[in-house]
């Protein structure tokens, strides 16, 4: 890992090193108990970073290619694009798109986008035991953030908007 840490730096080694099936296998996701806790730590941040916009957003268009691979929490894609992503034969029965979504944007030559100075959240893979449940909690913090930023009640579970 580069130090100080170098996120083009990164990026290039993985794709210098790491077959792209593989290149979403990082720590994290083989490990549930860190998984837990990098979801705690986001958690923490959804009431001050879901809703407030950053002056240093911007769409950044990786025309270089110096990220090889997107993973973790949205992507936006023609769905034309998508439907050819899962449908090659290496992805059938294994669920996870990020590999053949890669797969088809690099043999495309298509370009990978992202939005600078975002905040996201990825709950959890789904080789974790409680991802679903990771899932709904890190949707309930947002949707409740994002009511909070609107000035509308705070439905609880009973409803009452009493919290």
């Amino acid at each position: 890992m580069p130090r100080p840490w170098d996120g083009i730096e990164w990026y290039a080694r993985v794709a210098q090193k790491v077959d792209i099936a593989l290149q979403g296998m990082h720590p994290v996701r083989g490990n549930n108990t860190c998984m837990g806790a990098a979801l705690g730590l986001a958690l923490r941040k959804v009431p001050e970073q879901w809703t407030r916009w950053n002056p240093n957003h911007g769409l950044f268009v990786d025309v270089d290619r110096k990220y090889p691979y997107v993973l973790n929490n949205a992507f936006l894609m023609r769905a034309d694009r998508y439907i050819d992503a899962v449908s090659r034969e290496d992805f059938m029965g294994t669920g996870a798109d990020e590999v053949p979504m890669n797969r088809l944007v690099t043999e495309r030559g298509l370009h990978r986008c992202f939005l600078s100075g975002s905040f996201g959240i990825h709950p959890a893979y789904g080789t974790h035991p409680r991802n679903g449940d990771m899932e709904a909690v890190a949707l309930a913090e947002v949707l409740a953030a994002d009511q909070r930023a609107r000035g509308c009640p705070d439905d609880g579970p009973d409803g009452d908007g009493g919290g």
